[in-house]
């Protein structure tokens, strides 16, 4: 069966993609554009920033075995 057949009849009137964009891209500027917005992401930014990445000494831990010398016998 196709797509098309399964659909329930839509009965609404089709918009131009560009047109959509363009307002989902306005709306979500006008959005971003406030001061309490910005101040939210930059907070949370910051503090993603400033959080202990718990798997770095794991990779130090890592590259010090890579470099160090290898053992022959």
């Amino acid at each position: 069966m196709s797509v098309k057949k399964k659909r329930t009849d839509c009965h609404k009137k089709p918009v131009r993609k560009d047109w959509l964009e363009d307002m989902v891209v306005s709306a979500t500027m006008k959005m971003l554009m406030n001061d309490a917005t910005i101040d939210a992401i930059v907070s949370a930014l910051m503090t993603l920033q400033n959080a202990e990445n718990t798997a770095l000494p794991l990779y130090e831990k890592q590259l010090r075995e890579v470099k160090a010398p290898l053992i022959t016998c």
